[in-house]
């Protein structure tokens, strides 16, 4: 591995000062990139590799962080499903049709087990 300062340098954005460039030969890299998940498929592990030419090994990990969308924080202090879906709907300026709304309440009547039952056995959602 070459490591050469490099003087004079001036980026795009105006900042100026010395860098340095790496020359890298029978070196293997592994680094993880932290991304949200819905633009994980936007990173091009090889363009990342090709900046690394030289090197015995490039692994690229993506870490993927969930993204949450709640843009308000009442929604995260209502308590059925009903009013959730009311307020997120709200703030989207969309309307509910009532069978979702439906399917909500019924939702909250059962248990974990019997939501799981019901679709297992290929049942419908509603009362």
């Amino acid at each position: 591995m070459l490591i050469k300062q490099q003087d004079n340098y001036s980026s795009k954005k105006g900042r100026k000062g010395n860098f340095y460039s790496l020359t890298l030969s029978k070196i293997c890299l592994d680094f993880g990139v932290n991304l949200n998940q819905d633009e994980a498929g936007k990173l091009d592990r090889e363009a990342i590799a090709a900046i690394f030419d030289g090197a015995a090994d490039v692994d690229v990990r993506i870490i993927r962080v969930p993204r949450e969308n709640v843009r308000s924080s009442h929604i995260l202090k209502l308590v059925t499903l009903r009013d959730k879906i009311l307020e997120m709907a709200r703030l989207k300026s969309e309307l509910v049709p009532d069978s979702v709304l439906a399917k909500a309440d019924f939702l909250e009547t059962m248990t974990p087990e019997q939501v799981m039952s019901a679709a297992l056995a290929g049942g419908t959602l509603c009362g």
